[in-house]
């Protein structure tokens, strides 16, 4: 018999991040309050590295050449397009990826595969795509 979570453990190895922006605003007083950003665990993907530097279609008619694409399974969470996005090998804590040199930190070491900010993201019938 197929153990199903083995299966799709092993299709989706890699932990998904990204950082959610919230809109400044006012508050019920009146006073102004500044966005905040807020990284989170979206779901576990597969990050596939493009050497070749393919390009894609993007909004408005863009061409846009990618990094690397990464394939999640279907109903994932949108990431919205300009958002900074984090693969990682292994699960890490969101504090630890809140600023650049603990990115760049966890890079060196391997813990971190690629970051990038979301060019495109594809929601399709069987999964979904998010371009780097």
């Amino acid at each position: 018999m197929v153990n199903i979570s083995a299966v799709i453990a092993d299709k989706y190895p890699h932990f998904i991040y990204f950082c959610a922006t919230s809109e400044s605003g006012q508050d019920q007083h009146g006073g102004w309050r500044e966005s905040e950003e807020r990284w989170q665990l979206a779901g576990k993907g597969r990050e596939e590295t493009d050497g070749k530097g393919n390009n894609t279609p993007a909004a408005g008619g863009t061409i846009t050449t990618f990094a690397a694409t990464i394939y999640l399974p279907q109903g994932f969470p949108r990431i919205p397009e300009g958002a900074q996005v984090v693969v990682a090998n292994e699960a890490v804590d969101t504090a630890g990826i809140a600023t650049a040199e603990a990115r760049q930190a966890l890079t060196r070491s391997g813990v971190i595969r690629i970051s990038g900010i979301c060019q495109k993201f594809d929601p399709g019938r069987l999964h979904s795509r998010l371009w780097l």
